[in-house]
């Protein structure tokens, strides 16, 4: 007898590990997931989506979720640049820039972001989905930042604690980062039909900023509280 699969599957890199460990507490998973950064980290995702062996079954699905690529605007925002700048954004109405700071325009801004995201992790995303249809596919939105930059200072993680002395970046400007970020896959998700979800209302502060109940001792991950939050859209999701 064929082994029965979950009906969801998620499909993603680090921020499935907060569903990861969200499952550890539930009686039966409620979701497979595909880590695609949990083996063979010298190969590049999409590398491996186009590999047998990274992608799960087809059969038995009724939702396929992608959490790929959802670190990018940390990556290139967390931490100061080392030519301090700002930008201001539409209806941005009390932007000033400081006197540290060199202004770049919004546009410039947004076409970089659309640019480098559109040649990368979002075709990859766009793979992922032509390979699950006509499985029904959504896109989660990776979770808002994280206020505090003392937090972020004292809890850098692998990847940025080497430069986190050259300081967090203000928390304003590291919103901005995100929103621009959530916009450029938001429009990709339109133009591909795809289905975009947003974080649980209840994870996101009124001022746009995670949640402190559910941050992750780590700069750029939601916890495990967060994982059910998310695990809880998907199957009504699922189930609609």
């Amino acid at each position: 007898m064929k082994k029965q699969v979950p009906p969801i599957l998620i499909v993603g890199q680090s921020h499935t590990e907060a569903i990861i460990s969200a499952q550890r507490h539930l009686e039966s998973p409620i979701a497979e997931i595909a880590n695609l950064n949990a083996r063979h980290r010298e190969l590049k995702v999409a590398e491996k989506i186009k590999m047998n062996g990274y992608l799960p079954d087809r059969e038995g699905r009724t939702l396929v979720a992608s959490m790929i690529g959802g670190n990018f605007h940390n990556t290139f925002g967390l931490i100061e640049n080392v030519i301090k700048f700002d930008f201001p954004v539409p209806g941005e109405d009390d932007f000033v820039l400081a006197n540290d700071r060199h202004l770049i325009t919004f546009e410039l801004m947004k076409h970089y972001f659309a640019d480098v995201m559109n040649r990368g992790f979002l075709r990859s995303i766009k793979e992922v989905r032509d390979h699950y249809a006509p499985v029904r596919f959504v896109h989660v939105c990776s979770p808002p930042p994280i206020s505090d930059s003392e937090h972020i200072a004292s809890h850098p993680g692998g990847v940025f604690k080497d430069k986190v002395r050259l300081g967090v970046a203000p928390s304003r400007l590291r919103l901005k980062f995100y929103d621009l970020h959530t916009s450029v896959i938001a429009d990709f998700c339109e133009n591909e039909g795809i289905e975009f979800l947003l974080p649980p209302s209840e994870a996101v502060t009124d001022d746009g900023f995670l949640v402190k109940a559910y941050w992750m001792e780590d700069p750029t991950h939601a916890n495990e509280a967060y994982g059910l939050l998310v695990l809880d859209q998907l199957q009504r999701i699922a189930k609609s």
